[in-house]
């Protein structure tokens, strides 16, 4: 999901002895951010920035590790309508299968930097869930750095215009089963959560992710039941108390040779 403009572009000398080069025209696509509302049951619950695509997934992970419902059988439908630069998703769910979630409606529309905003209580904003796996060992590097590198290589979007995060799930031995795309990480990981439902029940294995490794990522990934996360940069301090608490294997990758375990 990209739009394509004329930019002009320089080459930035590394030396000021050297003159700036002439400006170049060429043509750069541009990732689109568009408001999505989530509404359940015919109820206003949330409004997302993020890139339209993808977006039935999205609003399945959503649900899930926002804990609106408890289950993937509790969404009995779904229905997409554009207005415009707008996306109203429909959900049509089972109420006696909802979660804590779905009483925390979001003020204000979440950006696609913040996967908490708008959450108007304190408690709601840092309530985790306890993850559905016992301890879990961390696979060997060499498998993490066969993951990495299938990141890489399957990062479709982010090749055309360098400004979507991805988020990939890989089995323990390191193979790539799904990879979505967004501006938004947190996004980015909602839309594979609700591509990983398509399997039931869903393998075991860890998610490898093109961003810091925030608390709302690692509480989303604890809900859902993941092994592991892998970043690309260190965890904060709360995304790693909240993941040793709840068996949660963290790593990122240290620059471009070094990985580094929490």
């Amino acid at each position: 999901m990209t739009e394509t403009l004329m930019a002009s572009s320089i080459s930035v000398p590394t030396s000021a002895d050297f003159p700036v080069e002439h400006h170049k025209s060429q043509q750069w696509h541009l990732a689109r951010e568009v408001p999505v509302a989530f509404i359940y049951n015919a109820h206003p619950h949330a409004v997302m920035m993020a890139t339209p695509q993808d977006l039935e997934d999205f609003a399945i992970g959503f649900s899930l590790s926002e804990e609106v419902v408890t289950e993937r059988g509790a969404i009995e439908d779904i229905y997409i309508e554009q207005d415009e630069e707008a996306f109203r998703v429909f959900l049509s769910i089972d109420e006696t299968k909802t979660g804590p979630g779905y009483q925390q409606k979001r003020t204000i529309a979440g950006r696609t930097s913040c996967g908490l905003c708008g959450v108007a209580e304190l408690e709601a904003a840092i309530r985790v869930s306890p993850n559905k796996h016992a301890h879990v060992t961390a696979p060997a590097p060499e498998v993490l750095v066969k993951s990495l590198q299938s990141f890489h290589q399957a990062q479709h979007i982010h090749k055309i215009n360098y400004s979507v995060h991805g988020a990939a799930f890989c089995t323990m031995d390191g193979e790539l089963l799904h990879l979505r795309e967004d501006v938004g990480r947190h996004n980015a990981l909602d839309k594979l959560l609700g591509a990983l439902t398509v399997r039931s029940p869903a393998p075991e294995g860890y998610v490898v992710m093109s961003s810091r490794c925030s608390f709302e990522l690692v509480k989303k990934a604890v809900t859902f039941g993941l092994s592991g996360l892998v970043t690309l940069s260190a965890p904060t301090s709360l995304a790693l108390e909240i993941a040793q608490k709840n068996n949660l294997f963290l790593a990122c990758q240290d620059g471009q040779e070094r990985l580094t375990f929490f």
